[in-house]
């Protein structure tokens, strides 16, 4: 990965509470009117997951302080049963080498309670997977691969909480580990609008030194494609 990269390396949406996924939670019938409960925990998550899809970049930001690198972001959904109903492919590329991305995730996307969702990440457990899932999001049905072609990364997901306009949410404590330009825990602040994700992403040593990531703030992912509404 190119030394530019390395520094500000995303660590986008790592996921707290990954051991087992938090149980669906249905309300009891709150009309009164005997019609079937609705399940806002799910709703909540197929939020999340909608709204996480699409194409992103932050060439305005690079363009506005170049401290900032222009950087692809890519999400897409993708069909793995054994893993879930909401499973993204995420990619990360320099936007001047988009094919040569240097993260390269699945999301999970798990019910919580009525207002939070939970992000796990899972990384590939091969070279060879992460290059035959390179430019997936251009035909996200050719995903062909199966849940053990996939690990989880402990600690490092985001609990998202939904405010009635976006959502926001953070890693907890140091459970991220990650030992990229000697790090040993990473953090990561998350916002996620309609048309804007940010994402602050730092990496930090034993003593609490910050070793990579963006220093002033939090990197900005305009969305590139159609923006999801707000039902």
């Amino acid at each position: 990965m190119p030394a530019r990269a390395a520094l500000h390396a995303l660590v986008l949406l790592p996921a707290v509470l990954l051991s087992g996924a938090c149980a669906e939670e249905t309300d009891a019938d709150p009309t009164g009117d005997g019609a079937d409960p609705v399940d806002l925990s799910a709703e909540t998550a197929d939020r999340l997951a909608t709204w996480l899809e699409g194409d992103y970049d932050s060439a305005d930001q690079e363009a506005r302080d170049y401290s900032y690198y222009g950087i692809s972001l890519r999400m897409c959904t993708v069909e793995l049963p054994e893993l879930g109903e909401r499973v993204l492919y995420v990619e990360q590329a320099l936007l001047d080498d988009p094919g040569a991305p240097y993260r390269q995730r699945l999301y999970r996307v798990v019910p919580q309670d009525e207002e939070t969702a939970v992000s796990e990440v899972w990384q590939a457990t091969s070279r060879s997977t992460e290059d035959a899932l390179v430019g997936l999001c251009d035909d996200p049905a050719s995903f062909s691969f199966a849940a053990e072609d996939f690990e989880p990364r402990e600690g490092c997901g985001v609990t998202m909480t939904w405010d009635g306009e976006a959502f926001t949410g953070s890693t907890r404590d140091k459970d991220c580990l990650s030992d990229l330009n000697g790090a040993t825990y990473a953090t990561a602040e998350v916002t996620l609008g309609a048309e804007l994700l940010t994402s602050w992403d730092r990496g930090y040593d034993s003593d609490d030194v910050q070793v990579w990531g963006a220093v002033d703030g939090a990197y900005e992912f305009v969305r590139r494609t159609a923006p999801p509404t707000v039902d």
